[in-house]
């Protein structure tokens, strides 16, 4: 443990003696190094970015040591650079794109396992009957902002055919491990931990922005924005239902109409 007495004389304690609420500085200081991170990918920056990340979650995994009490913010924090760095550094295995997602996401799966056995505070919930109650709004829901995104990104499609088996696997990837991964991410833990240090609004704003900021790698500002704003939309749907599998759903539908129908609606359409 360190020493109380050179903590109270050091740069730390010299803070403390300003006014200055020196646990502020588990939200403050990694959200602005994850920002800065991914303002390098937004310019094109790759070595920046992984860099920057790299140094982000060494940064929130050490320094419990000096901030105490704040082992839970800084623990959520430290996913989102390490789900960057797996999403960045693995390499490719296939030649269809879609099959890359299992290979980012599910190694993540042990990680938030962890984090979420560990805090007692989250407690993310599946809410099975909310999802199956709320399946109509949250088809809809998801269409809607899947044709507004789509009218900002116009992405390429992942789908190397309309066919039965390809929409199942593609229900399945951005569903099972997509959705389910960044929703228990960036809501289940994230934003929960968040709302619980800094409050209901400033904490499901601030989990919104760092869901945006993930969407640097488009190079678009109104991506950007809109990502923030769908993270928003998202975060208000879990803490109304308290269900991870609305949002999960929701998240996995978006990306399925995103990626998969609106692509090939263009190109029937252009042939």
């Amino acid at each position: 443990m360190p020493d109380e007495n050179a903590l109270a004389s050091g740069p730390l304690g010299r803070l403390r003696a300003r006014g200055l609420r020196v646990g502020d500085l588990a939200v403050v200081g990694p959200f602005l190094a994850i920002a800065g991170s991914e303002t390098a990918l937004y310019l094109g920056y790759l070595d920046v970015t992984l860099w920057g990340h790299a140094l982000t979650l060494l940064a929130c995994l050490f320094a419990p040591l000096w901030l105490d009490g704040e082992t839970a913010t800084l623990r959520a924090f430290a996913l989102v650079p390490l789900f960057r760095l797996v999403n960045l550094g693995m390499p490719i295995f296939f030649v269809l794109t879609l099959s890359w997602f299992p290979f980012i996401y599910g190694p993540l799966v042990p990680a938030l396992y962890l984090v979420v056995s560990g805090d007692n505070d989250l407690n993310p919930r599946a809410g099975l009957r909310s999802a199956v109650t709320l399946f109509p709004a949250i088809l809809l829901g998801a269409w809607l902002l899947a044709h507004l995104e789509f009218a900002v990104i116009q992405p390429d499609g992942l789908l190397p055919a309309w066919s039965p088996l390809h929409v199942a696997f593609l229900a399945v990837v951005m569903i099972g491990f997509v959705g389910f991964v960044e929703e228990l991410l960036f809501r289940g833990i994230l934003q929960r931990t968040l709302e619980s240090r800094m409050g209901y609004w400033p904490g499901i704003l601030t989990a919104s922005v760092v869901f945006g900021l993930m969407h640097s790698g488009y190079s678009d500002p109104n991506e950007v924005a809109l990502a923030a704003g769908i993270g928003l939309a998202f975060g208000l749907l879990y803490d109304w239902t308290d269900s991870l599998a609305a949002v999960t759903v929701a998240h996995g539908l978006l990306n399925i109409f995103l990626f998969g129908a609106l692509p090939m609606d263009v190109l029937r359409l252009g042939g």
